[in-house]
Parts: C-alpha cells; structure tokens; sequence
C-alpha cells in the first residue's frame, strides 16, 4: 500500500470548514501560514538561510 500525502485542496477543504465552525469571515491557508511565521518571530526563532 502506497502512502499519499494531503492535496492542497483537501487542506483548503478542512480550513473553510473550520473557518465556517468559529464563525470567522474569511480564513484561508496563507493566513496559517502568516500565523506560524509569525510565531516563530516572536519565540525567537532565526529564519535566514544557511
């Protein structure tokens, strides 16, 4: 059995059904991903590359 990953869209899929279940306007992937980046500044975390 071959293990496949999530597509972008079932990813999408499970945000707006969240996003619809805390009643929020608009919610969308790169709002997670602004969300997590942002974190990650503020603990402190060095995000340049080697």
């Amino acid at each position: 059995m071959q293990k496949r990953g999530m597509t972008d869209q079932a990813f999408y899929n499970i945000l707006r059904r969240l996003g619809a279940q805390i009643k929020t306007r608009s919610f969308s992937p790169h709002d997670m991903r602004r969300t997590f980046i942002g974190d990650l500044l503020d603990a402190g975390a060095d995000l340049s590359l080697p």
